[in-house]
């Protein structure tokens, strides 16, 4: 039965409220509040504290939360049990009217539909409401940026540290997304039958499925150089983003903020089709399709990819 105080270390008034609400939802209990009667702000909140904030990836963590905090916002003390389809199209005609991206407005309303079916899978309330049909959502469209040699060889002179050098040709080497080539080890590579395993042991593939792909002869040379374990480290501590440095190279160079990380996929792909690499061929090495037995031996065939 004591008061103690806490200092949130904020200034403005919309970052206190966020800031108190994020204390509350750590370190207080919602009580026995009946499932029907729980705002969908704590909704939220539990689903980033329960399950967003142990995604390995800043950029992960800082979409979610955006996206959140402004359905948070946008419904105010608005209950589960209230967020019915015609208030779901009440938010969405606000969205529009503030002239908000289709692909922002889409976040929101897939981080906070994902919201409520965790809370209905963890029992935090009892079923998840109904949503907005798929198609009056949206599109977003693709953000895609296809970088240039040229520009790749500008961000190569800017990255000067031999980890961001090293995640830039194995990003290119392989096609894959951020978090998978951060995550790579000298385990996963076979330099005897020259592949490189994307899926590491233990890992269940999920539809982000990481495939196996052929080990190029540069990334190979980069390979060799590296000692037992993570293959990205950083004073000897396995790096998990290059994020911040990645921005800060790119703007040295002077190139547009679209070259981001995840970018080099984007540019893989699109320069495998220019070679007329066959759509299935480009589809495999990048993950996009499932996976079964015979595909499993199909990388000893000399032909592979």
């Amino acid at each position: 039965r004591q008061t103690r105080t806490a200092t949130l270390n904020v200034v403005e008034l919309e970052d206190a409220k966020t800031a108190l609400i994020d204390y509350v939802m750590k370190n207080g209990r919602i009580g026995e509040t009946r499932p029907d009667e729980l705002a969908l702000w704590e909704v939220l909140q539990l689903y980033y504290f329960g399950h967003i904030r142990y995604k390995e990836t800043i950029a992960a963590k800082q979409t979610a939360r955006s996206a959140l905090d402004k359905m948070r916002e946008l419904a105010g003390d608005l209950r589960v049990s209230e967020f019915k389809v015609e208030k779901q199209k009440e938010i969405l005609r606000t969205l529009k009217e503030r002239g908000y991206s289709d692909g922002y407005i889409k976040r929101i309303f897939s981080a906070t539909y994902a919201a409520l079916n965790w809370a209905a899978e963890n029992d935090k309330i009892d079923h998840a409401p109904k949503r907005i049909r798929g198609k009056d959502l949206p599109t977003g469209g693709a953000r895609e940026f296809v970088a240039t040699p040229a520009q790749l060889a500008a961000l190569w002179d800017e990255l000067t540290q031999e980890h961001l050098r090293m995640f830039l040709i194995l990003a290119i080497a392989t096609g894959a997304r951020a978090g998978a080539v951060v995550e790579l080890t000298t385990f996963q590579c076979d330099l005897e039958n020259g592949f490189i395993h994307l899926n590491p042991p233990g890992r269940r593939q999920n539809k982000k499925r990481r495939p196996t792909v052929p080990m190029t002869d540069l990334a190979r040379q980069w390979i060799l150089t590296a000692p037992p374990g993570r293959l990205i480290t950083w004073n000897g501590n396995p790096v998990r983003h290059v994020q911040t440095s990645w921005d800060a190279a790119r703007k040295r160079a002077g190139l547009p903020a679209g070259l981001n990380r995840h970018a080099i996929r984007h540019t893989v792909a699109s320069w495998l089709r220019k070679e007329s690499i066959e759509k299935w061929l480009v589809d495999a090495f990048m993950g996009w399709v499932g996976t079964d037995m015979a595909d499993r031996y199909a990388k000893y065939d000399p032909t592979y990819f």
